[in-house]
């Protein structure tokens, strides 16, 4: 497994990262620790972020506004945290994107011609969580990069160990990635938790034997894959309740 910061560091390409992703937080658990190397090695790093999360559980305690505000505001303080130079929110709506791909892959198009990016990331096929949201952003983005004149490096946040066996859900785990990239975040994982704890709204690692911020601090990495774009990468939708 190589070193993904030596790789940063060495790169050729046009110093754009961009991560794309379907809801608020998953910037932050997926590739927040990325995002700040990235951005230290000076890249410029933008989020996109395709819905607003409103199909998700309220835990803020604020019954009288709307989730999706609350959840946009919770995107953009995890952004400050992260150093993230550019967000770009989507309203596609959350728990619908299978289905609906046409319109949200041409504003993902788009998002790629404006900032051109020389890397991108996003859920690899499993979606870790098996979400029909991943998956389907996973396939389609695929399938877009790979009708660029140009394409970028293609890379899928992946899972190992003992984190892959605990976090991977075991109705997708087939369809895992398996990572070639390491990446040791060091004490940006204090800032990685931060940022985890701005998106409150969803009380994030609430089904954690341990505080998320500690699980954090003793793994400390966070694995990808470089998609091979002459490849085909096999996939399957599963119950999963959103």
């Amino acid at each position: 497994m190589e070193d993904l910061r030596q790789f940063l560091q060495a790169f050729k390409g046009r110093k754009v990262l961009m991560v794309i992703y379907p809801h608020p937080d998953d910037e932050t658990m997926a590739a927040g620790g990325l995002l700040m190397v990235a951005k230290r090695l000076g890249y410029q790093t933008v989020v996109v972020c395709l819905t607003e999360g409103e199909a998700g559980q309220n835990y803020s305690g604020s019954w009288d506004r709307r989730l999706a505000d609350i959840r946009r505001e919770e995107l953009n303080r995890a952004g400050k945290i992260l150093g993230v130079d550019v967000l770009e929110h989507g309203d596609f709506g959350d728990g619908k994107l299978r289905g609906n791909e046409k319109g949200w892959s041409l504003w993902v198009s788009k998002q790629l011609k404006k900032y051109d990016p020389g890397i991108v990331v996003t859920y690899d096929h499993s979606g870790n969580t098996g979400h029909p949201d991943h998956i389907i952003l996973s396939v389609r983005v695929l399938e877009i990069v790979k009708r660029m004149k140009k394409p970028p490096v293609f890379l899928w946040t992946s899972l190992f160990g003992i984190v892959r066996r605990r976090m991977l859900s075991q109705k997708v785990a087939e369809f895992g990635s398996v990572p070639n990239f390491f990446l040791d975040l060091g004490w940006k994982a204090v800032r990685k938790g931060l940022a985890a704890r701005a998106h409150r709204s969803q009380k994030p690692g609430k089904d954690l034997p341990v505080p998320l911020l500690v699980l954090f601090l003793i793994f400390r990495r966070e694995w990808y894959y470089q998609v091979d774009l002459k490849k085909r990468y096999l996939y399957k939708f599963v119950d999963f309740k959103i």
